[in-house]
């Protein structure tokens, strides 16, 4: 192939027509074959230097050109135009829009370049060339501009444009029934369409096929044509199993055998060729610069050779790149278990028997991470258990997955000195994670024993248990050593009793070598020097804890301190380079730290708190007593760098920690089923931190739309779960890591402070926390604290059986929906089960107790009560016994004109429905005077509006209007509502004719906010430059001019500066770097990765993860996804984040389904088990709504043998996608019609 390559290298010096005619064919089978790959843009680069040469000599003048010398210049400007010669391109759209222009019907552009400029001019333009395009298609009366026309309209790079297009082609009306292959075919050559083709062949198979598969050639061309490009292993699966799939082929029989050899065929290519292909061009090109040199100017010698230095270096970390092999840990140190020791799992249950409990670990870990190979680190151990025994047995089970064990170490001990130690039978049970001693001596009930055992494990970039992170410090790697216990990986660092409520002391030992500190829960007592420069650092006894809150890190960083008021010494750990972007996140830990112990009336048990941040951690903290782990994103703030986004987000994590130290460390659930006791309790408390902190960022209006709302669609799920849910083995317990637990956990707890009062509920919490401290709870415990506490304040008797009315909320999943009708002075109250789809199949995996009927504490105002400052007085109880409630003159002298709103200040988890007369005097109001509706409820509506019509409670055209105000609109709580419905409608109709219409609605919609606030967000309040981030970012989304064209330029002055400054205020980096990188090309893009890779702040770090999702280059965006699964290009906590972005890229979805299939296994051996693969899942299927897409997502769910802490995921997945095809099949139409009532 290199020789091969070099019969191109002359092309700048040919005149012919003929050789120009066989390079380029061969070279675009080239250009096939790497469109998806990363060495596309050195090839793009390549041609178009290639092809500037003879570009500036032919130009794009054919007048009085002979027959053969047209020829050559219709080769020659089409891939100078294809390949980016910025001359070439500004030509071809200059001269389409004086086409557009024209009026006389007359055409300035020569008919010979005429496919070049229009497809150019529709590449680099927007649907209004397109549209002109089109509308000259169907009016040409000469079938050869109609030829060239239908040819250019599969030029666009707008996926919805495509879509509409690929549509046209089944109606005869549109496109020609004889045109219509061609136009797929077309299509299908079109980088971004040819997943969409591939998609939309399959999803009409049977018109397809009906209409060309019995006979007609054409079915043939149209089957070859659609797969020539296709070139991997997983490519080739898809179409074997498509063409098993149906029942006949017709005369696309031998096309399909065809179309697989040539996948065979472009799969060996592919594999022999990459690197021959990746090295050729700068070595042709630098012979080329050679043999030329004589007749060339020097400063385009110089460009080349700038060129050619371009080339050498792009994508070099591609070349002969290998899989890092983890976990295959060879020390000769390590004793394995023995053969034949595994024993299946005999019925025995998921929970420990804890006939033996334990009460003390004596542990000591040693991690070997002082290489300069990370495949060979890994971790030695050993633990003495002092345990007691509570019921006679002859054995001994615990917890231990994935360690060796030292099998002649294991021993047990009594208290009986002269005693000889007790050598146990081992065997594992790899199912439950057991570790199972069998002795022929009986444990004696009330007797005291130790446990000692010598371990080892691999310590793995797994992020999970005991494992390895890493950091860049100029040239050097430096690895540090730190854990993730929760929920179930303690038994993956250390043989364990590995179950929330089983509490016990631990004294610990980490040895380590300088310049490593190392940290843990408690204080160091002492440091004792070992042989070969080891240090053992000796750690005071721990409170009784459980097992997944135990930490140490083994790392090299620096900290920033204070001291609480109450003499705790805080520390703020970071890298050195980062530990300067510590103080807030210590600032305000503090003052939540002295609070929470204020509000709890409980001291913080330890004598410091020590809070660090990890260059990798999967989850955003974990809330280790005394060691509080961070993701850096989550801990450090830079001012000058990080948004107020992003110091909101460290206050609110922070907070969300502490809390812990209360809610989960002092008082732990006795099993993860009530999991939401940890995490909706500190979801809630985590706003009251932040609110003490920062009162005037309002946080507990922000928390109806970000915890509120945001749980209301996966709660609408027939596949959700109850909060209350029943969990056995890891992969279940992490499902349940979900909104439901934290979101809807904190919803219902807000509530139920609202109904309560501030007073019981703070009391009650004090009374539940110190009658628990140090040990385990069930739900009845705190509902019994809460009762008692009622009883004793003197509530009404219906809230001083706090279980009665809670059970409802937390023994059964989903939620109510109030329905008010007014009737004169009175109000009507009825409820119902809320369900997104009322038709879906319910798996029948939770039953009801109560017949999904609540105790709902509902609240109510209207346009003259107008009181939005209501307290538990205020409440009319509807009763779980499901009756309607009648309000007897609760509207006492309101005008019939008059509305009324349900639910005030959305202090309930229910949504609220009306009569349609209602909801019309409530968009009056929204329209004429917002003031008279608090921006909660203003919130409120037009989530309830877009939702109640999603599940079929109210007309669509109704709810539609709620967002008709939004351009008067100035809060942030109704904008963030309305964007986040807008988008959902956004997400469905992408690939519809529909978006166009709706682009431009949004566009107006936000222009007008645009207008007003501006990109200058100095001087503003922390929630004015939140309205202004959502406001900046759909204005420039939707097209519009000024926000772009600011965008791009602000992006290109933060390019060209070498300062290291940066000139884009923090609060719209976002906005602004996707705008450049979606508008720009592949320097853009490259500006951004390196700034990614070099940037020292997390913060910033993740704005640019974002942004480089917003590419419009399909090998980009393939090659971004090439990098999720490449540690040292991204990290691998961020990989299933960039996979998610890149799904929500019109252009990458289908780019994303085809690469999460293909790389599945993968995928699942390094997240199968987290909580993270679930968000994989929902998040990569969320905008799926065709039959095909459904069909797809259950065939490759029926295909892979498991689904890990997926299986609900894909539950869900399967019923949103039905949800949206429902929504699609009723709402377009409707959608259609509003668009068109709208200036």
């Amino acid at each position: 192939m290199s020789i091969a390559l070099q019969t191109v290298e002359y092309l700048s010096t040919e005149d012919n027509f003929l050789p120009y005619s066989a390079a380029s064919g061969e070279l675009l089978y080239v250009e096939d074959m790497l469109e998806r790959t990363a060495l596309f843009g050195a090839f793009s680069k390549f041609m178009k230097a290639t092809f500037t040469i003879p570009f500036n000599k032919f130009g794009m003048d054919n007048s009085g050109s002979g027959h053969l010398e047209t020829y050559v210049r219709r080769i020659v400007v089409a891939l100078a135009c294809k390949y980016g010669n910025e001359e070439c391109i500004g030509n071809a759209t200059k001269l389409f829009r004086e086409l557009m222009e024209t009026t006389d019907g007359t055409n300035p552009i020569d008919v010979n370049l005429r496919s070049t400029v229009y497809c150019t001019a529709i590449r680099y333009g927007g649907v209004e060339e397109w549209d002109f395009a089109y509308k000259k298609y169907k009016t040409s009366n000469v079938a050869t501009e109609k030829a060239v026309l239908l040819l250019s309209l599969s030029c666009s790079r707008d996926v919805w444009v495509l879509s509409r297009y690929l549509k046209y082609t089944l109606i005869p009306e549109e496109i020609r029934k004889q045109d219509a292959v061609s136009t797929i075919v077309y299509i299908s050559r079109n980088t971004i369409g040819r997943s969409l083709v591939w998609d939309f062949v399959r999803g009409n198979w049977d018109f397809i096929f009906n209409e060309y598969g019995g006979g007609a050639f054409s079915f043939s061309r149209l089957i070859t044509g659609i797969t020539a490009n296709f070139n991997t292993d997983f490519d080739l699966q898809l179409v074997k199993s498509f063409k098993d799939s149906v029942p006949n082929l017709g005369s696309g029989a031998r096309a399909f055998q065809q179309s697989i050899e040539k996948i065979n065929l472009n799969i060996k290519w592919m594999a022999k060729n990459s690197k021959t292909v990746q090295e050729c061009p700068a070595y042709n090109l630098f012979k080329l610069l050679l043999h030329n040199s004589g007749h060339r100017d020097s400063l385009l010698i110089l460009m080349m050779m700038k060129i050619l230095l371009l080339f050498a270096f792009v994508d070099y970390t591609l070349q002969d790149r290998t899989t890092t092999k983890y976990g295959t840990t060879t020390k000769t140190t390590i004793t394995t278990p023995p053969a034949g020791t595994t024993k299946p799992p005999g019925g025995r249950s998921v929970r420990l028997p804890l006939n033996l409990y334990p009460v003390l670990y004596e542990l000591e870990l040693q991690p070997f991470i002082y290489g300069s190979n990370p495949v060979d680190f890994y971790f030695k151990g050993k633990v003495k258990i002092e345990m007691e025994c509570r019921r006679s047995t002859n054995e001994i089970v615990l917890h231990s997955n994935k360690l060796n064990i030292a099998t002649s170490s294991v021993r047990i001990e009594t208290m009986t000195p002269e005693q000889n130690p007790i050598i146990p039978t081992i065997e594992f049970d790899t199912v439950n994670q057991f570790l199972i001693l069998k002795t022929n001596t009986q444990f004696v009930s009330g007797s005291s024993y130790s446990l000692y055992i010598e371990f080892s494990g691999p310590l793995l970039p797994d992020l999970a248990g005991f494992y390895q992170s890493s950091y860049q410090r100029g040239n050097d790697t430096i690895y540090i050593a730190t854990t993730q216990m929760q929920p179930t990986d303690a038994r993956k660092t250390f043989p364990c009793f590995d179950e929330p409520a089983v509490k016990a002391q631990f004294k610990l030992t980490l040895v380590r070598k300088q310049p490593m500190v190392s940290l843990s829960n408690t204080p160091v007592i002492n440091n004792i020097t070992r042989a070969n420069g080891w240090i053992a650092d000796h750690y005071e006894v721990t409170p009784k804890m459980s097992t997944y809150l135990l930490a140490f890190i083994i790392c090299d960083f620096k900290y920033t301190v204070n001291i609480t008021k109450n003499n705790v010494e805080y520390r703020a750990w970071a890298r050195p380079e980062a530990v300067d972007q510590t103080p807030y996140s210590l600032d305000v830990g503090v003052k939540i730290l002295t609070y929470f112990e204020e509000y709890f009336d409980i001291p913080f048990p330890l004598p410091k708190s020590d809070m660090i941040a990890v260059p990798d951690f999967a989850a955003g903290a974990m809330e280790n007593w005394g060691l509080i782990i961070y993701r850096e994103t989550a801990m450090l703030y830079d001012p000058m760098e990080s948004a107020e986004t992003n110091k909101q987000k460290v206050a609110v994590v922070v907070s969300h920690e502490l809390a812990h130290q209360w809610f989960g460390n002092l008082v732990t659930p006795s099993w993860w089923d009530d999991l939401w006791l940890n995490e909706g309790f500190a979801s809630f408390v985590e706003y009251m931190g932040v609110d003490h902190v920062h009162p005037d960022w309002l946080m507990f209006e922000q928390f109806v739309v970000d915890d509120l709302q945001d749980v209301f669609n996966l709660d609408g799920l027939v596949t959700s779960h109850p909060l209350y849910v029943p969990v056995s083995n890891p992969s279940q317990i992490n499902e349940i890591f979900d909104k439901i637990s934290y979101e809807k956990g904190s919803t219902i707890i807000r509530m139920m402070r609202f109904f309560l009062g501030e007073e019981t509920f703070k009391k009650g919490l004090q009374r539940y926390l110190k009658e628990l401290a140090y040990g385990s709870a069930f739900h009845d415990d705190l509902w019994k604290a809460l009762s008692e506490q009622s009883k004793a304040d003197g509530k009404p008797e219906r809230v001083q059986n706090v279980k009665q009315i809670m059970d409802t909320w937390t023994l059964q999943m989903n939620f109510p929906t109030v329905f008010v009708e007014r009737t004169l002075d009175n109000l009507r109250l009825s409820q119902s089960r809320y369900l997104l789809d009322k038709n879906a199949t319910d798996p029948g995996t939770y039953t009801s107790p109560f017949g999904y009927k609540w105790e709902i504490p509902f609240t109510y105002t209207s346009q003259s009560i107008s009181n939005f400052n209501q307290s538990d007085s205020d409440i009319n109880w509807m009763g779980k016994d499901g009756a309607v409630v009648e309000l007897k003159n609760a509207l006492p002298g309101e005008s019939m004109d008059s509305w009324y709103i349900g639910n005030v200040m959305q202090y309930g988890y229910y949504r609220v429905n009306y009569p349609e007369s209602n909801w019309q005097k409530l968009i009056q109001q929204l329209k004429t005077d917002i003031t008279k509706i608090h921006p909660i409820n203003r919130a409120q509506i037009i989530n309830d509006a877009l939702n109640l019509a999603k599940s079929g409670d109210l007309k669509m055209n109704i709810a539609l209007q709620t967002v008709e105000y939004l351009s008067t609109e100035e809060h942030f709580l109704p904008y963030s509502a309305a964007s986040e419905e807008l988008l959902y409608v956004d997400g469905m109709i992408e690939r519809t004719a529909l978006f166009g219409a709706f682009s431009k609605f949004m566009k107006a919609t936000f222009t007008i906010p645009f207008n007003k606030l501006g990109m200058d967000n100095s001087g503003s309040r922390h929630l004015e430059t939140y309205v202004r981030r959502i406001v900046v970012a759909l204005a420039c989304k939707y097209g519009n001019e000024e926000c772009i064209g600011n965008a791009r330029k602000l992006y290109s002055e933060l390019m060209e500066l070498t300062d290291g400054t940066n000139p884009i205020d923090v609060n719209l980096r976002s906005a602004v770097y996707c705008t450049a990188i979606r508008y720009g090309g592949v320097e853009e893009w490259d500006f951004a990765f390196r700034k990614y890779k070099t940037s020292n702040v997390a913060t910033e770090k993740d704005v640019l993860l974002l942004s480089l999702s917003c590419s419009r280059d399909v090998w980009v965006l393939s090659r971004l996804l090439k990098y999720a699964l490449m540690p040292e290009e991204i990290r691998k906590q961020d990989a299933v984040s960039i996979i998610i972005y890149i799904s929500r890229n019109p252009i990458g979805r289908c780019l994303v389904w085809d690469f999460v299939r293909g790389n599945w296994d993968v995928i699942f051996k390094q997240y199968g088990g987290s909580f993270l693969f679930s968000y994989l899942i929902t998040g990569i299927t969320a905008k799926f709504n065709t039959e095909f897409d459904l069909q797809s997502v259950h065939n490759f769910k029926e295909s892979v043998p498991s689904l890990g802490s997926g299986a609900r995921a894909f539950q869900q997945a399967v019923e949103n996608i039905n949800l949206n095809i429902k929504w699609m099949a009723k709402n377009s139409q409707i959608i259609q019609e509003w668009l068109k009532t709208l200036p």
